[in-house]
């Protein structure tokens, strides 16, 4: 257990007071303290990949979460967060500003989406967004898609390993069309195959601010081929 060496004064009162309520939870839950860093300077990197986050671990972390003031790259892939752990970790990065980039890859996610969906319309700060690996079909994705394209601030996505669906790929389609801010997306491993790829890939000339998407391994025929050989000679999409 770390504390950063801060000084007095009233934000050394508000980061001594989530690390007493970090410690509370954690001797409430009868679970060891991790080792997280708080004070002065807060990390703006915070990799808990495989950190054990379950249950009662997530309760106790996004108490933590809450006294961190600068972090602005979070990933918590491979922690079995399930939906009720993303719920209690959403929570907790709402009102976190500095954030901008969440990873959550392989975190049993679901269709558990509802409140991710409202931490990306609320937070707009949220520019890079990795979901992959999570077992969403058409509900969940849809929830975090719509709040994709109503904020149009989403500069990299990753949806890979992800069954989506009809709806899902169609609205894909739109935030390839409509979006701005895209730059990169991964779309590898959906099992999108012919038609639901078609979709997507017709609306690739239309965008002019991708610079890279990832199709791979989705089953897509040679029509769907011709469409992105089309789209990267009208937009320059590489």
């Amino acid at each position: 257990y770390k504390s950063g060496g801060v000084k007095g004064g009233l934000e050394d009162d508000k980061i001594d007071t989530h690390r007493h309520e970090y410690l509370r939870k954690c001797d409430e839950l009868l679970i060891l303290p991790r080792p997280l860093a708080y004070g002065r300077p807060d990390p703006t990197t915070l990799n808990l990949d495989g950190f054990g986050c379950t249950g009662s671990v997530t309760q106790a972390l996004a108490i933590a979460l809450k006294g961190n003031t600068t972090c602005a790259i979070l990933s918590l892939c491979e922690n079995r967060l399930g939906g009720e752990g993303l719920k209690t970790i959403c929570g907790s990065l709402e009102g976190l500003e500095s954030l901008c980039e969440l990873r959550l890859a392989g975190c049993g996610i679901g269709n558990q989406t509802d409140e991710l969906g409202r931490l990306i319309t609320v937070n707009k700060n949220i520019t890079t967004l990795d979901v992959s690996n999570n077992g969403m079909s058409d509900p969940g994705m849809l929830q975090v898609l719509r709040a994709v394209y109503e904020g149009n601030v989403m500069s990299v996505l990753s949806l890979a390993r992800n069954p989506g669906g009809a709806e899902s790929c169609e609205l894909l389609g739109q935030i390839l069309r409509y979006g701005s801010s895209l730059r990169e997306m991964d779309l590898s491993w959906m099992s999108l195959r012919s038609d639901a790829g078609l979709s997507i890939v017709t609306e690739l000339a239309h965008n002019r601010s991708l610079r890279s998407i990832n199709l791979s391994w989705n089953g897509l025929d040679d029509q769907c081929a011709e469409a992105v050989a089309e789209a990267i000679y009208e937009s320059a999409v590489d």
